[in-house]
This record gives C-alpha cells, structure tokens and sequence, in this order.
C-alpha cells in the first residue's frame, strides 16, 4: 500500500512539473512567469545573438545578397544615421531594391550631418561604409538584447518607433584613449517577428554628437 501511494505521488508531481514548463513555454502573459524566463524558454535571446552576428557577419563581407534575405518582405529596412529615428527622412529600402542600390553609385539623402546640419547625401554604398558597418561590430565589445549602454545628446526613440520588435545592440565604449570615450559606436540590428521568424527592419547607427 505505502508503496502505491508512493508511485501515485511521484506521477502526480511529475504531471504538474510538466504542467508548468508546458504554461511557461505557451503563455505570453508576462504576469505568469519572468519575462526573463519566458526569453530563456523560447530561445529568444540565443535566435536573435546569432541572427544578430550574423547579419553582422554578412556586413562585414559586403554580402548584401545574404543580407537581402534578411529583410521583412513587406516592411523593408529602414536605415537611421543616428540614434533619433526619423521616420519622415530615413531612407527605407525594400530587400527587392537593395542590391540595385549598392551596385549604383546614385546619391540620396539619409538626413542631415549632426553638428553641420549639412545633408548627408551618399551612395548605398559609402552609406554603408559610414553610417553601418564603420567599425568591426561583429567583434563588438559589448552586446546587448532590447538595452542600450550608449549614452549620446542624440534622443533614443527606437522603443517607440518600434514599439512591437526587439533590438540588438553591437557597442564599442571607445578607442583612444584621449578622446575620453566620445568616439564610441553602436550599431542596433531591429528585428521584427512574423510566424516564427524574425525579419530586419531597422538599422540604427549611433555616436557622439553635437
């Protein structure tokens, strides 16, 4: 007799363990668990690292193709030069266009130079040498998923802009010393989930500005 109360026991312990990790792995109500837990429980956090290095990764290499297949079919990619998003000036770019702008030596306008106010009017290409991949931030000294550690006068707004996605952060807290840290860099990868897929949709540079 002890002995059958003691397997039922275990089986009913054993069915509410599993109960639990099941609501956990179902439930997008953060008021039943962490979201931290709920990040941790969908490999979240882990998918968007990697997705993150790389799209990295493809930068780097001037692999636009590659990166083409990152880009949300409908959406497209907006590109910010600084850490204010505008999205009556930034430049968005649908994966069906972005390697006929690369290749095309066509100026447009991304926005203003902070400090100068001068328009900022480059080709795809020198855009992404300027205001993307201008430092190696696939070997990024800090990287941080929906936080940032830049601390610039340029006003963050992406939470707002993109109110529904998470972001990637790729942070470098400077190079030379004598400049004090004002020549750091970061770079937010913005991604947006459809089905179980997350698309990019933003490219967000940031620096020191005036």
């Amino acid at each position: 007799m002890r002995k059958w109360h003691l397997l039922l026991f275990l089986t009913v312990t054993l069915a509410c363990n599993n109960a639990t990790k099941k609501e956990v792995k179902n439930s997008g109500d953060s008021t039943l668990v962490d979201s931290s837990t709920v990040i941790d429980t969908l490999g979240t956090h882990d998918n968007l690292i990697k997705l993150n290095k790389k799209i990295l990764n493809s930068l780097k290499k001037q692999d636009y193709r590659a990166l083409a297949n990152h880009l949300h079919p409908i959406l497209g990619l907006r590109l910010s030069p600084y850490a204010t998003v505008n999205v009556s000036n930034d430049v968005l770019i649908k994966s069906t266009e972005l390697l006929k702008m690369l290749k095309e030596n066509k100026k447009l306008y991304w926005g203003n130079y902070d400090g100068t106010g001068d328009p900022i009017d480059l080709s795809a290409k020198d855009y992404f040498a300027e205001f993307v991949y201008d430092v190696d931030f696939l070997n990024a000294e800090k990287v941080s998923l929906n936080k940032s550690m830049a601390k610039g006068n340029s006003i963050d707004n992406i939470n707002s802009v993109y109110p529904q996605c998470d972001f990637v952060e790729n942070y470098f807290s400077g190079f030379n010393k004598k400049y004090e840290a004002i020549d750091w860099r970061a770079l937010r990868l913005v991604f947006q989930k459809e089905g179980n897929r997350h698309y990019l949709v933003g490219i967000v540079h940031d620096q020191w500005t005036i």
